[in-house]
């Protein structure tokens, strides 16, 4: 039951949680689905940020949610 609880770290202005229900498959996909619309809107945003400084810092904490992402999915198998 723990296992996500606290996913994410502060994302941008936002801090953004996951928490399953269950450890069933069912509530990783849920979880999944919501990380996967996070992630295609801060991509959204960052493509039209005209600030060049904080798009590498951004990057970066994407690419670390998407690694977090990775790991849960495997687990979900």
């Amino acid at each position: 039951m723990m296992i996500g609880m606290m996913m994410f770290r502060k994302l941008g202005r936002k801090r953004y949680l996951v928490g399953f229900q269950d450890g069933t498959t069912a509530g990783y996909e849920l979880a999944l689905t919501r990380i996967e619309a996070m992630l295609h809107s801060e991509l959204k945003k960052l493509a039209r940020s005209k600030y060049e400084e904080n798009k590498d810092v951004r990057v970066k904490e994407l690419v670390w949610v998407l690694s977090k992402v990775k790991g849960f999915y495997r687990v979900a198998k």
